[in-house]
Protein backbone atom coordinates (compact mmCIF):
# COMPACT_ATOMS: atom_id res chain seq x y z
CA UNK A 1 0.00 0.00 0.00
CA UNK A 2 1.18 3.51 -0.37
CA UNK A 3 2.87 5.16 2.20
CA UNK A 4 1.38 8.75 2.78
CA UNK A 5 2.72 11.98 4.33
CA UNK A 6 0.30 14.09 4.86
CA UNK A 7 1.56 17.71 6.04
CA UNK A 8 -1.25 19.22 7.71
CA UNK A 9 0.50 21.40 9.93
CA UNK A 10 3.81 23.61 8.79
CA UNK A 11 6.04 25.33 10.99
CA UNK A 12 7.26 27.36 8.84
CA UNK A 13 6.20 30.94 8.59
CA UNK A 14 7.02 34.08 6.96
CA UNK A 15 8.69 36.85 9.15
CA UNK A 16 6.64 39.34 10.46
CA UNK A 17 7.86 42.62 9.04
CA UNK A 18 9.85 44.36 11.45
CA UNK A 19 8.27 47.68 13.10
CA UNK A 20 9.27 49.74 16.28
CA UNK A 21 5.54 50.31 16.59
CA UNK A 22 3.99 46.57 17.23
CA UNK A 23 6.20 43.78 17.58
CA UNK A 24 3.54 41.40 19.19
CA UNK A 25 3.15 38.14 16.74
CA UNK A 26 -0.17 37.79 14.60
CA UNK A 27 -2.80 36.45 15.61
CA UNK A 28 -2.83 33.92 13.19
CA UNK A 29 0.40 32.38 11.40
CA UNK A 30 1.47 32.92 7.74
CA UNK A 31 2.76 29.82 6.15
CA UNK A 32 4.94 30.96 3.96
CA UNK A 33 5.23 30.46 0.06
CA UNK A 34 7.54 27.19 0.49
CA UNK A 35 5.57 25.96 3.12
CA UNK A 36 2.60 26.49 0.45
CA UNK A 37 4.26 25.03 -2.05
CA UNK A 38 4.83 21.54 0.01
CA UNK A 39 1.18 21.75 0.92
CA UNK A 40 0.41 21.68 -2.80
CA UNK A 41 3.07 19.11 -3.53
CA UNK A 42 1.02 17.14 -0.49
CA UNK A 43 -1.76 17.63 -1.86
CA UNK A 44 -0.98 16.48 -5.46
CA UNK A 45 0.68 13.30 -4.28
CA UNK A 46 -2.88 12.79 -2.01
CA UNK A 47 -4.64 13.78 -5.40
CA UNK A 48 -2.72 10.86 -7.58
CA UNK A 49 -3.33 8.31 -4.05
CA UNK A 50 -7.04 8.88 -5.06
CA UNK A 51 -6.66 8.60 -8.12
CA UNK A 52 -4.71 4.91 -8.13
CA UNK A 53 -6.91 4.06 -5.11
CA UNK A 54 -10.26 4.64 -7.20
CA UNK A 55 -8.24 2.65 -10.32
CA UNK A 56 -7.52 -0.10 -8.16
CA UNK A 57 -11.45 -0.25 -7.24
CA UNK A 58 -12.29 -0.50 -10.78
CA UNK A 59 -9.70 -3.44 -10.93
CA UNK A 60 -11.52 -5.29 -8.95
CA UNK A 61 -14.80 -4.56 -10.05
CA UNK A 62 -13.46 -5.83 -13.86
CA UNK A 63 -11.56 -8.97 -12.14
CA UNK A 64 -15.57 -9.45 -9.95
CA UNK A 65 -16.98 -8.95 -13.25
CA UNK A 66 -14.30 -11.51 -15.20
CA UNK A 67 -14.69 -14.50 -12.52
CA UNK A 68 -18.27 -14.24 -12.58
CA UNK A 69 -18.81 -14.59 -16.26
CA UNK A 70 -16.46 -17.70 -16.12
CA UNK A 71 -18.50 -19.40 -13.05
CA UNK A 72 -21.61 -18.46 -14.88
CA UNK A 73 -20.50 -20.63 -17.92
CA UNK A 74 -19.32 -22.97 -15.73
CA UNK A 75 -22.70 -23.40 -13.93
CA UNK A 76 -24.33 -23.57 -17.71
CA UNK A 77 -21.70 -26.67 -18.36
CA UNK A 78 -22.36 -27.87 -15.14
CA UNK A 79 -25.85 -28.10 -16.07
CA UNK A 80 -25.36 -29.84 -19.12
CA UNK A 81 -23.33 -32.05 -17.38
CA UNK A 82 -26.50 -33.14 -14.95
CA UNK A 83 -29.05 -33.21 -17.74
CA UNK A 84 -26.71 -35.95 -19.66
CA UNK A 85 -26.09 -38.46 -16.58
CA UNK A 86 -29.67 -37.88 -15.99
CA UNK A 87 -29.73 -39.61 -19.75
CA UNK A 88 -27.33 -41.92 -19.34
CA UNK A 89 -29.03 -43.41 -15.56
CA UNK A 90 -32.25 -43.42 -17.81
CA UNK A 91 -31.01 -45.31 -20.44
CA UNK A 92 -29.61 -47.40 -18.37
CA UNK A 93 -32.84 -48.26 -15.74
CA UNK A 94 -34.80 -48.83 -19.74
CA UNK A 95 -32.26 -51.26 -20.53
CA UNK A 96 -31.89 -52.84 -17.65
CA UNK A 97 -35.60 -53.38 -17.25
CA UNK A 98 -35.55 -54.86 -21.06
CA UNK A 99 -32.70 -57.20 -19.91
CA UNK A 100 -35.02 -58.39 -16.88
CA UNK A 101 -37.75 -59.24 -19.47
CA UNK A 102 -35.25 -61.02 -21.67
CA UNK A 103 -33.87 -62.74 -19.10
CA UNK A 104 -37.09 -64.23 -18.16
CA UNK A 105 -37.93 -65.03 -22.25
CA UNK A 106 -34.66 -67.27 -21.98
CA UNK A 107 -35.93 -68.60 -18.80
CA UNK A 108 -39.32 -69.64 -20.56
CA UNK A 109 -37.61 -70.77 -23.28
CA UNK A 110 -35.22 -73.18 -21.56
CA UNK A 111 -38.61 -74.34 -19.45
CA UNK A 112 -40.29 -75.33 -22.91
CA UNK A 113 -36.44 -77.10 -23.85
CA UNK A 114 -36.76 -79.53 -20.73
CA UNK A 115 -40.63 -80.31 -21.51
CA UNK A 116 -39.68 -80.93 -24.73
CA UNK A 117 -37.04 -83.43 -24.17
CA UNK A 118 -39.65 -85.12 -21.26
CA UNK A 119 -42.24 -85.33 -24.20
CA UNK A 120 -42.53 -89.11 -26.05
CA UNK A 121 -41.01 -89.00 -29.07
CA UNK A 122 -44.66 -89.07 -31.06
CA UNK A 123 -44.88 -85.48 -29.58
CA UNK A 124 -42.04 -84.75 -30.01
CA UNK A 125 -42.16 -84.88 -33.72
CA UNK A 126 -45.39 -82.74 -33.73
CA UNK A 127 -43.53 -80.07 -31.29
CA UNK A 128 -39.74 -79.96 -33.52
CA UNK A 129 -41.04 -76.84 -35.57
CA UNK A 130 -41.74 -75.42 -32.65
CA UNK A 131 -38.88 -76.32 -31.20
CA UNK A 132 -36.83 -75.02 -33.96
CA UNK A 133 -38.16 -71.64 -33.84
CA UNK A 134 -37.54 -71.57 -29.81
CA UNK A 135 -33.87 -72.16 -30.45
CA UNK A 136 -33.46 -69.37 -33.15
CA UNK A 137 -35.80 -66.66 -30.76
CA UNK A 138 -32.99 -68.42 -27.50
CA UNK A 139 -29.66 -67.08 -30.26
CA UNK A 140 -30.82 -64.00 -31.24
CA UNK A 141 -31.82 -63.27 -27.01
CA UNK A 142 -28.09 -64.44 -26.18
CA UNK A 143 -26.99 -62.12 -28.71
CA UNK A 144 -28.79 -59.23 -27.57
CA UNK A 145 -28.03 -60.06 -23.87
CA UNK A 146 -24.15 -59.77 -24.81
CA UNK A 147 -25.07 -57.25 -27.07
CA UNK A 148 -26.86 -55.22 -23.89
CA UNK A 149 -24.18 -56.08 -21.69
CA UNK A 150 -21.69 -54.26 -23.56
CA UNK A 151 -23.91 -50.93 -24.78
CA UNK A 152 -24.93 -50.85 -20.93
CA UNK A 153 -20.66 -51.04 -20.06
CA UNK A 154 -20.02 -48.38 -22.49
CA UNK A 155 -22.92 -46.62 -21.44
CA UNK A 156 -21.54 -46.58 -17.07
CA UNK A 157 -18.36 -45.76 -18.61
CA UNK A 158 -19.12 -42.80 -20.34
CA UNK A 159 -21.45 -41.62 -17.32
CA UNK A 160 -18.35 -42.00 -14.78
CA UNK A 161 -16.59 -39.94 -17.26
CA UNK A 162 -19.23 -37.34 -17.20
CA UNK A 163 -19.42 -37.31 -13.41
CA UNK A 164 -15.39 -37.09 -13.11
CA UNK A 165 -15.56 -34.32 -14.99
CA UNK A 166 -18.48 -32.42 -13.50
CA UNK A 167 -16.03 -32.68 -10.18
CA UNK A 168 -13.97 -30.92 -12.31
CA UNK A 169 -16.07 -28.50 -12.79
CA UNK A 170 -17.61 -27.87 -9.77
CA UNK A 171 -14.14 -27.80 -8.14
CA UNK A 172 -13.12 -25.13 -10.24
CA UNK A 173 -16.01 -23.16 -9.20
CA UNK A 174 -15.45 -23.15 -5.68
CA UNK A 175 -12.01 -22.17 -6.50
CA UNK A 176 -13.39 -18.84 -9.07
CA UNK A 177 -15.58 -18.03 -6.07
CA UNK A 178 -12.68 -17.82 -3.72
CA UNK A 179 -10.98 -15.37 -6.00
CA UNK A 180 -14.04 -13.58 -6.67
CA UNK A 181 -14.33 -13.05 -2.15
CA UNK A 182 -10.73 -12.65 -2.16
CA UNK A 183 -11.31 -9.39 -5.08
CA UNK A 184 -14.29 -8.18 -2.91
CA UNK A 185 -12.60 -8.41 0.29
CA UNK A 186 -9.68 -6.35 -1.69
CA UNK A 187 -12.50 -3.55 -3.06
CA UNK A 188 -13.79 -3.07 0.55
CA UNK A 189 -10.07 -2.21 1.84
CA UNK A 190 -9.60 -0.13 -0.47
CA UNK A 191 -13.16 1.52 -0.90
CA UNK A 192 -12.39 2.28 2.93
CA UNK A 193 -8.86 3.58 1.95
CA UNK A 194 -10.59 5.85 -0.42
CA UNK A 195 -12.62 7.43 1.85
CA UNK A 196 -9.23 8.45 3.93
CA UNK A 197 -7.63 9.70 1.11
CA UNK A 198 -10.73 11.79 0.27
CA UNK A 199 -10.88 13.20 3.70
CA UNK A 200 -7.06 13.90 4.30
CA UNK A 201 -7.26 15.71 0.57
CA UNK A 202 -10.89 17.48 1.22
CA UNK A 203 -8.66 18.76 4.75
CA UNK A 204 -5.53 19.75 3.01
CA UNK A 205 -7.67 21.68 0.12
CA UNK A 206 -9.26 23.24 2.76
CA UNK A 207 -6.13 24.13 4.47
CA UNK A 208 -4.40 25.56 1.70
CA UNK A 209 -6.82 27.66 0.92
CA UNK A 210 -7.06 29.19 4.08
CA UNK A 211 -3.30 29.84 4.22
CA UNK A 212 -3.44 31.20 0.69
CA UNK A 213 -5.96 33.60 1.67
CA UNK A 214 -4.40 34.64 4.79
CA UNK A 215 -1.32 34.94 3.16
CA UNK A 216 -3.03 37.31 0.51
CA UNK A 217 -4.55 39.80 3.44
CA UNK A 218 -1.30 39.82 4.98
CA UNK A 219 0.72 40.60 1.89
CA UNK A 220 -1.93 42.08 -1.12
CA UNK A 221 1.39 42.79 -3.16
CA UNK A 222 2.65 39.02 -3.01
CA UNK A 223 1.58 37.00 -6.54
Amino acid sequence: MVSLLFLLGFKLFAASPKTELKDEAPKDPIVSLSGQIRMTEQLDKLRTNVHQMEANIDSCDKNVETLQKEINTLDNLSRDHHDLIRQYEGYLSLAAEEKKKNIAGLAEIEKWEKQFRKAPKETQAAMALKLQSAKVEKIDRLRWDSDADKKMASMESMKKGIVATLKEVEDKKVRLRDQMNVWKEKKAKFKGDLEGLEGKKQQLERLLAKVQEKYKERFPASP
